[in-house]
């Protein structure tokens, strides 16, 4: 058994070949609201046990979310733990290929993945694992490509991927109409490299969108205890912090 207990709710992540991790906390928490004066509709790509789908769902009371998994037993989990949850009346679940036309038929003002993004040519022993990391079917290659369809024409999409990967990522989102708003680098501490990459993108040209933010954040300090930044970014879900 797999349970995680979060502030507000918890998970368990048995059965999913993705669990929880840092990954999915980071962008969970950093994603910022979108520009909206009342209910906005998000999609989760991929959700998994349902994490993020939660996580914005706690964060943003007036989200509508919708969450796609295509996994039989991450979506038994997703739903045992969004019925849980304080927020089942605002998340719905639904079974199916993202990449398949019919899934959804509208337009998000905010999607949100953490999509799978390895690439090596040796895959996990594990079926699942292999799939959520792997990307056999779904990658993020896809999510960049078919983003902008789903997407409304001010919506935004949120997404987490290995730092190695940033000049592809520019010129597949590039390729697909999109461009980056704002990121975030991740380290394990200061002065080591950057590990991850926080992406918040938009439709390429769009009037409303403010010039691109940076921004960096660092999980441990040198002493190896959580650093304040990351503290502060996930403090309404970590029950230690």
């Amino acid at each position: 058994m797999g349970i995680f207990r979060f502030k507000q709710f918890e998970v368990d992540d048995t059965g999913c070949g993705m669990k929880v991790g840092t990954d999915s906390v980071l962008l969970g928490s950093w994603t910022p609201r979108p520009d909206k004066l009342d209910t906005f509709k998000v999609l989760d790509i991929g959700t998994g046990c349902g994490l993020l789908a939660m996580m914005l769902a706690q964060r943003f009371s007036d989200a509508v979310i919708t969450a796609v998994e295509i996994d039989d037993m991450a979506i038994n989990a997703a739903k045992i733990n969004i019925n849980k949850s304080p927020w089942s009346g605002r998340i719905e679940i639904l079974k199916g290929d993202i990449m398949q036309s019919g899934i959804v038929n509208d337009r998000y003002d905010l999607i949100i993945s953490n999509p799978p993004f390895f690439s090596e040519d040796i895959h996990s022993p594990s079926r699942l694992r292999s799939l959520a990391r792997h990307g056999s079917g779904f990658n993020l290659i896809s999510l960049l490509a078919i983003a902008p369809g789903l997407l409304a024409s001010d919506g935004q999409l949120a997404f987490v991927a290995p730092a190695a990967r940033h000049g592809d990522i520019i010129y597949q989102s590039a390729l697909a109409g999109l461009e980056p708003v704002a990121t975030c680098d991740v380290s394990q501490r200061p002065s080591r490299p950057i590990v991850r990459r926080l992406y918040l993108m938009a439709k390429k040209g769009h009037s409303n969108q403010p010039p691109r933010v940076l921004s960096s954040i660092q999980l441990s300090n040198d002493d190896g205890s959580p650093s304040e930044s990351y503290r502060s970014l996930t403090k309404d879900f970590y029950l230690n912090f």
